[in-house]
């Protein structure tokens, strides 16, 4: 198996994601969006654990890479309905999620330490999603802004449409031509004036 194949396995469905799904993406309530990351999120690491080919291997690469990009455009996506904290918070989670996994990974493995089989840890590592899941549905205290999807009221599982503001329309009557003719000849007479007072002045 190429480097190349691995490498479009794992960033290849996130581009995908990342491109399609904001234009659908407003319809579905968060908690469904939470639920496809969860549910591709723990995929992946089953895939993988009981993996008996490359290519069962490489399908639980593509939904963990499918998991990354829902997550990506998701959860920005909600905290606009928090404080300036949460997006902070989020940042700083992305950041150590690059370097705590594989760290975690290395020492649960590492014959000096644990020396846990490939197939233990990586089952282990099902304990993210399901503090993911936790953490949304029952840690987090729910915004009023946010759309609560209601699993016995189909009506709730998609999100109204967002009703667009009426546009005031100003209709400018334009003056009367024969008034606009009026006024500019006003003005010329008075100027006239002005300049007749000024070379009396100076005569």
């Amino acid at each position: 198996m190429s480097t190349g194949t691995i490498l479009l396995a794992t960033g290849l469905p996130a581009f995908v994601v990342k491109y399609a799904f904001p234009f659908f993406m407003n319809r579905i309530p968060f908690g469904f969006r939470i639920f496809l990351v969860c549910f591709t999120h723990s995929t992946s690491y089953i895939l993988v654990a009981f993996s008996t080919s490359i290519q069962m291997s490489l399908l639980g690469v593509v939904f963990d890479s499918i998991s990354v990009g829902i997550g990506q455009i998701c959860l920005p996506a909600l905290t606009s309905h928090y404080s300036k904290s949460t997006l902070s918070a989020w940042t700083a989670g992305t950041g150590a999620s690059s370097i705590i996994p594989s760290l975690a990974y290395s020492i649960l493995s590492e014959p000096k330490f644990f020396n846990l089989s490939t197939r233990t840890v990586t089952l282990m590592m099902l304990i993210v999603p399901m503090v993911f899941a936790l953490s949304y549905w029952f840690v987090l205290t729910p915004a009023p802004t946010v759309h609560r999807m209601q699993l016995l009221k189909p009506s709730t599982w998609i999100v109204p449409a967002q009703k667009t503001s009426r546009k005031i329309k100003i209709n400018v009557v334009p003056e009367p031509l024969p008034n606009i003719i009026k006024l500019s000849t006003n003005g010329g007479e008075k100027n006239k004036n002005i300049n007749n007072l000024q070379n009396n002045k100076v005569g």
